[in-house]
């Protein structure tokens, strides 16, 4: 046993209605090039996983236990008859699968929720699961579950599969660099608690060679149902080694897979569409066809790369000193290629660049700055984003940012999809330069309005962080927490920065306050490099983009404050 396998086992960007009285209005929305998603109409609750479709044909071994999705009429246990061919009866109990979530899902794996299983009730609107065991002396016979009859695949254990015993053919696909990774042992421990991913963890830490799970379920009914899943994959998976023992090994990683993002940070990165694996299952599982060509069409469907925007304007380059945009890039195709990224034509001679497999890497991409779009190129696959390669232009009264987007989530992440705030939730701020203080002088300030959804504990941890100069910490952060109080001050030496405690308007749905951007911030020609973080109970947000889950600072926009009518003459 490994010790991987030891450690398992033990877009709308206003300020929100109904504002404070005398709070400033914002009408300059942020360019569309670095808008984040516009808020969600409603609350978005989480989902539980999708749960598996109904089968057009059975496949089981005979003798063991099937677990399969029906929709029938009379899906009561009482109601439901399951008969051979030849009219035996199968004796067969039915159930609803249900989930639990929890408050608090994963922010990168999503809820997995504790799976449980109740007597089914025979409501038309649930997916029932059948359980019954296959006949042994019923081969060649197909099952009649109700007034439907299904085709039967009756299989082979994997044990009894001649030349699937090699001891390859069972290796594990976590990487020894990823085995001893405290974090992803985290990950795979939750991924682990649904019956529709622990086959994956199982592929990873032992490579499924056992037919005994290393861990049960405490509900038999899920742990038969997780179970039979893994059986299949596992003869699924055996018979493809037979047929193509390279495509079985780099299809095997890819359901599997696990990105080496740098940073001692390993992270689950598998394919997620339930419907699309059950097509897979019930090829490589047929009687007749090419299931290596099967399987290599499968990958060739998934995402060879994924490619992302880590960073706008946060640093900058060239004589003009603009945005230098940094592009994540993330290497699927399963083999070791090159990597180059751009903005504008495609160079003649591209500064190329290692791109390991299961790997991830940043890219700084520059070229044409009047192209608002960079290009990443993988070996023969490439993809498109949208950066933001010109300083924002402030103007009166003020510019809109927002609303802070969630942290993105490994599905998310994998298809391009960020995701919307709920409304009861959301943060705004407006960047403007307010009437002159007492002491005569005119600041630029940040109004910052956060919702807070009913229910939510009024001392609940909630902060929001202002972040400004390069990325990192070099610039410096300005945290409020929902009492006024100002938790850290790393401006420069030479700025007094905020006060210690600022004041906090409250209200039943929504706290906000103001606080001055310290001047050391505003660099020569009045650029501001600024990002923003809120993080609480409810999780994490942020802008200009979302953020990986161990990303420690927001990105940055370039804004650019001396277009603000009179504050270069002002400043002259």
């Amino acid at each position: 046993m490994t010790s991987a396998l030891r450690a398992f086992t033990a877009a709308a960007f206003a300020l929100l209605p109904g504002a404070c009285a005398g709070d400033p209005e914002p009408t300059t929305a942020v360019p569309d090039d670095t808008a984040t998603p516009a808020v969600a109409a409603e609350p978005a609750m989480p989902s539980a996983p999708a749960l598996q479709t109904a089968p057009a044909r059975i496949d089981g071994v005979a003798g063991e236990m099937v677990a399969v999705h029906v929709r029938s009429r009379a899906a009561a246990s009482d109601r439901l008859h399951v008969r051979l061919d030849d009219g035996t009866e199968v004796p067969t109990r039915t159930y609803e699968i249900l989930v639990a979530q929890g408050a608090d899902p994963d922010p990168w794996l999503g809820p997995t929720g504790e799976w449980s299983a109740a007597a089914a009730s025979g409501r038309d609107d649930t997916s029932i699961l059948a359980v019954f065991t296959l006949p042994r002396l019923a081969k060649g016979q197909g099952i009649w579950i109700g007034d439907e009859r299904h085709d039967v695949q009756w299989l082979t254990p994997p044990e009894a599969i001649t030349g699937a015993d090699s001891a390859m053919a069972w290796e594990p696909t976590l990487s020894p660099a990823a085995a001893g990774n405290s974090a992803l042992m985290a990950w795979l421990r939750e991924a682990a608690r649904s019956p529709l991913s622990r086959w994956r963890v199982r592929l990873l830490l032992d490579g499924m060679r056992s037919g005994v799970p290393p861990t049960r379920f405490a509900d038999p009914i899920v742990e038969a149902w997780a179970t039979y899943n893994e059986q299949r994959w596992r003869i699924a998976l055996a018979r493809l080694w037979l047929a193509d023992e390279e495509v079985c090994r780099r299809l095997r990683k890819r359901l599997s897979g696990v990105v080496d993002f740098g940073g001692s940070v390993h992270a689950p990165a598998w394919p997620t569409d339930q419907r699309g694996l059950d097509r897979l299952l019930n090829d490589l599982l047929a009687p007749t066809g090419a299931i290596a060509a099967r399987a290599e069409q499968y990958m060739s469907e998934q995402p060879q790369g994924v490619v992302w925007v880590v960073d706008d304007g946060g640093v900058l380059g060239g004589p003009d000193r603009l945005p230098l945009p940094l592009i994540g890039i993330a290497n699927f195709t399963g083999r070791d290629v090159l990597a180059f990224g751009y903005m504008g034509p495609e160079p003649t001679r591209p500064n190329l660049l290692p791109a390991k497999a299961y790997s991830a890497q940043v890219l700084t991409v520059a070229g044409g700055w009047d192209e608002p779009r960079a290009t990443v190129r993988l070996s023969r696959w490439s993809a498109t984003v949208p950066v933001a390669v010109a300083p924002i232009p402030v103007m009166p009264p003020g510019l809109r940012i927002g609303p802070l987007a969630p942290d993105l989530s490994m599905e998310r992440w994998l298809y391009a999809q960020p995701e919307a705030p709920a409304v009861s939730a959301a943060t705004v701020a407006l960047l403007h330069r307010p009437a002159p203080g007492a002491d005569g002088e005119r600041r630029w300030e940040l109004y910052v309005e956060c919702r807070v959804p009913e229910g939510m504990p009024p001392g609940a941890e909630d902060r929001v962080c202002i972040c400004v100069g390069p990325p990192g910490l070099p610039g410096g952060v300005i945290c409020v927490e929902r009492d006024g109080v100002v938790s850290q001050r790393l401006t420069g030496r030479d700025d007094v920065g905020p006060p210690r405690v600022v004041h906090v308007a409250s209200g039943p749905d929504r706290w906000s306050f103001r606080v001055t951007v310290p001047g050391a911030a505003i660099e020569q020609g009045g650029r501001l490099r600024l990002g923003m973080m809120r993080r609480g109970v409810l999780g994490r947000q942020a802008w200009p983009r979302p953020l990986l889950p161990w990303q420690d600072f927001p990105s940055r926009a370039l804004i650019d404050l001396s277009t603000w009518t009179g504050f270069a003459r002002e400043d002259q």
